[in-house]
């Protein structure tokens, strides 16, 4: 049983990875992917709690730099940004 429910949770972790890491670089700007890989590999490094605030971090850091984030956007049906009216 225990074998069953830890390959349950390890089909479920790769499927949110592929699809928060993989699918999503064509949906997001190419700075706000920056920012998803970093949050990634900041958890990775130094823990979720830390990881978090770091992706955090980089994201102010980047707006305040004026790149594109994705700040005020939302996704359509196709999955391409548009602007928030």
């Amino acid at each position: 049983p225990n074998f069953f429910f830890g390959s349950l949770l390890v089909m479920i972790c790769v499927d949110l990875m592929f699809e928060w890491l993989i699918d999503v670089r064509h949906q997001v700007a190419t700075a706000e992917y920056v920012v998803v890989l970093s949050t990634f590999a900041f958890c990775l490094t130094f823990g979720v709690e830390f990881g978090i605030i770091a992706g955090i971090a980089l994201h102010v850091a980047l707006d305040k730099f004026g790149l594109d984030v994705g700040k005020g956007e939302s996704l359509n049906e196709d999955g391409m940004a548009m602007a928030n009216c």
